[in-house]
Parts: structure tokens; sequence; C-alpha cells
């Protein structure tokens, strides 16, 4: 079962969810599923490479101020 968005309690030996959807693993196709795993992580990744870039960028700028001072 793949269960997306909610809340789960767990108490006297019982697990309650509260979910915003569910769906049974045998209505989930695995080739479509694999697609999505790969297309997320490829997001993922290019995310993470933006917030680098944009990282140096802010850094070079601080350096060229800092530069600007001294000079």
């Amino acid at each position: 079962m793949a269960l997306m968005g909610g809340f789960a309690r767990i108490g006297n030996n019982e697990i309650t969810f509260l979910v915003n959807d569910a769906v049974k693993s045998s209505d989930i196709d695995p080739q479509e599923a694999q697609n999505v795993l790969v297309n997320y992580g490829q997001y993922w990744v290019y995310k993470q490479l933006f917030q680098i870039q944009r990282l140096i960028v802010l850094w070079q700028l601080y350096v060229r101020k800092s530069l600007v001072f001294l000079g």
C-alpha cells in the first residue's frame, strides 16, 4: 500500500493512519513507479545543483563587494 500525505499515531499496540490518499500495491504499475522515482531523483539532483550554483554566485558577489572595500 502507498500512502500519500497525512499522519500516523502509534499507541496501545495499534497504528492509526489518517491520510489524504492511499493506493493498493496491486493497483501500482511497477514500471510507472520506477519512472516516477527516476524523474524525481533527477529533479532533486537538478534542484541541488541550482542551489549550489546560487550559493557560488552569492559568494562571488560577496567577495567582489569585499574587494571593492579593500581596494
